[in-house]
């Protein structure tokens, strides 16, 4: 019996997480630069058709008019050029960072084909944006509107001037559906790479998902979960093919990939005796070397930073709740806390491979929870989540300060290049080059999205967080979990998700440092 197995590289929380975050980060940058070209457009356009508007208002034609300023404003846009390089230099950093997400390094052939992919689509797009913003169709109606209620040819151009100064809205559409394009296009490749044979569709899984209604074909809810080989299109019930949500190269049109928020994953086609979880594994190994700590915590304990629910039939399991509130003292142990807001832990079910997961408000960015699977997670996958909430909220609001290290900017830039100097991160993109790898059963194929994941600048940095409270608090458990993971086999075959104590000495100075200036040691 054929068994089908998934293992996402990016789970849809996180997905539209970084969608959002490309939205916050590029959208403003984008109308603040397209803005004042569309106003001097328009008043460009006004200035000429002023005295054909001005005929209209006194004569009072009937309804042809429209035909009529929509004819004039075609005309005079004639007349403006607009220059929409800068609008491109700017938005070709997106291609550079989803790059970087999924892994591949700046000298790999797959980066610079996905950054002239995204250029070549952002072109198109950024045209297609001004020609949207500036529709002469679109504003002759308005005009003709405006005209309509009495009001003067001053009031009329004044009151277009302010509706065209504010549709902001327009930019992070763009951002959006560009970023969704490229970030998809990045994870198809990843998972060629990794070699799955199927991918799956995924949508956000919230009201906002497209429906088909009166008005509109296109619907995504009904292709959540539709599974196809890796090769082959996706097809809409609309009719249209698409590899990856968001794509375009065979044709689907604007209501399909405008402000969509879909994903895809891998899907392996296996046994139906799967292995099991990647982060489950129970092999004995010895503990790694507790170390003496030279300081005091300083701050506020974990535990006034999370929202527990009461324990037993309507909130956490009993040993859930233990589980939490021990990571939380063990990690207050090593280190306080200040200046972070609080977020819900709740009961959830995850994916096969989650043992816990740290989320983002995906419209906000605020944490919204951490969720937690009762009879799967661990100490040591708790203390994970507690990494990412530091990363994602300690040094910037809602922005992983790991993201920005691996760019070296920020105060997380030295414990970059510190991480980038260890036997276990190099070894780890050897074997992301690597087409083969041996085990004891023979020649199996390394799994690269696995390890794009495990190399993604966000996942280390709460790796080293918890092997950092695990050494420091020298809680025998931990201990115990982290030598299981020092050059142990994982998954199938022997990735490296922890470092050996000789390579953690540097790692764990800089975390030491890093905590000091947060005003959390003392």
């Amino acid at each position: 019996m054929i068994a089908w197995r998934a293992r996402p590289t990016r789970r849809v929380e996180h997905h539209m997480a970084l969608v959002e975050a490309a939205v916050a980060e590029y959208a403003d940058r984008l109308w603040q630069r397209v803005a004042p070209q569309r106003l001097r457009w328009l008043r460009l356009v006004l200035r000429r058709i002023r005295p054909a508007l001005d005929r209209l208002i006194v004569i009072r034609t009937p309804s042809p008019e429209e035909v009529l300023l929509e004819q004039l404003i075609r005309q005079a846009s004639l007349e403006f050029n607009p220059d929409l390089s800068t609008l491109a230099d700017d938005l070709a950093e997106l291609a550079r960072k989803i790059a970087l997400q999924y892994g591949f390094l700046p000298n790999d052939p797959r980066t610079q084909t996905l950054e002239r992919e995204f250029r070549r689509l952002l072109e198109g797009d950024l045209l297609s944006y001004w020609r949207t913003l500036t529709e002469p169709k679109a504003l002759a109606r308005r005009l003709a509107e405006l005209r309509g209620e009495n009001k003067t040819t001053a009031q009329i151009i004044r009151q277009v001037q302010q509706e065209y100064g504010a549709a902001y809205f327009s930019a992070e559409r763009l951002v959006r559906t560009l970023y969704n394009s490229g970030a998809n296009r990045a994870q198809l490749e990843a998972l060629r790479a990794a070699g799955y044979t199927h991918k799956r569709w995924l949508t956000a899984r919230d009201n906002r998902v497209r429906v088909a209604k009166k008005g509109s074909r296109f619907d995504h809810r009904r292709m959540d979960g539709v599974t196809v080989p890796i090769e082959q299109p996706f097809v809409t019930p609309a009719g249209s093919r698409l590899m990856y949500p968001g794509d375009r190269s065979l044709g689907a049109p604007a209501g399909e990939v405008v402000n969509c928020r879909c994903t895809l994953v891998g899907v392996m086609q296996e046994n139906e005796s799967a292995s099991a979880s990647r982060d489950s594994f129970d092999v004995p190994a010895p503990s790694a070397q507790p170390r003496s700590q030279t300081w005091m915590p300083t701050g506020s304990p974990w535990r006034n930073f999370l929202r527990l629910p009461r324990k037993g039939l309507l909130g956490l399991d009993y040993e859930v709740f233990k589980l939490v509130e021990e990571a939380a003292a063990i990690a207050s142990r090593v280190h306080g806390l200040q200046g972070l807001p609080r977020v819900p832990v709740v009961q959830r079910l995850l994916d096969a491979d989650e043992l816990a997961r740290y989320t983002p408000d995906p419209k906000t960015g605020d944490p919204a929870y951490i969720g937690i699977e009762s009879g799967k997670t661990t100490l040591l996958a708790i203390l994970e989540e507690f990494g990412h909430m530091i990363d994602h909220q300690a040094f910037y609001k809602n922005q992983y300060a790991s993201l920005k290290a691996s760019m070296g900017e920020g105060p997380l830039a030295r414990w970059w290049s510190v991480i980038n100097q260890t036997t276990a991160i190099q070894d780890l993109r050897s074997l992301r080059r690597a087409f083969y790898t041996y085990d004891v059963e023979g020649q199996k194929p390394v799994d690269r999205s696995f390890v794009a994941y495990l190399l993604r600048p966000d996942e280390i940095f709460a790796r080293s967080y918890r092997q950092f409270i695990a050494v420091y608090s020298g809680d025998r458990r931990l201990l115990q979990a982290v030598g299981s993971r020092q050059n142990k086999p994982g998954f199938e075959i022997g990735y490296t998700v922890q470092w050996t104590d000789d390579e953690f000495e540097a790692i764990a100075l800089e975390l030491e440092q890093v905590f000091r200036r947060l005003g959390w040691l003392r």
